[in-house]
């Protein structure tokens, strides 16, 4: 809903700027402070808008990171529990390749 609101209010300010410099032909300056002053004010609701927009899809974004921090943590557990006997188990088969690699070296 921001995001219309938003961009009509933008929309707005643009064709308030544009039709200033026609008041400002045909009339007077005071008509012309008027309109500057309704272009700035929709200008400032647009701003207005965009931060609330931006401040929802935040809130969104923060409760989706937390379900992904979650699911990651989760992910890390169980990784953690699987890995020393993992570790273990490539540390032994990299022993036995250092010991014969050096077995062969050391025999010349």
């Amino acid at each position: 809903m921001y995001k219309w609101l938003r961009i009509i209010f933008a929309v707005l300010a643009a064709v308030l700027v544009a039709a200033c410099v026609f008041v400002a032909i045909l009339w007077d300056m005071l008509p012309f402070w008027i309109c500057l002053a309704g272009a700035v004010l929709f200008f400032l609701l647009s701003l207005l808008f965009k931060y609330l927009q931006e401040e929802g899809e935040g809130r969104a974004k923060s409760a989706l990171d937390v379900a992904r921090e979650q699911q990651e943590a989760q992910a890390a557990t169980a990784r953690r529990a699987e890995t020393p006997a993992a570790k273990t188990d490539e540390a032994e088969a990299n022993a036995d390749a250092d010991e014969d690699s050096d077995g062969g070296n050391a025999a010349r």
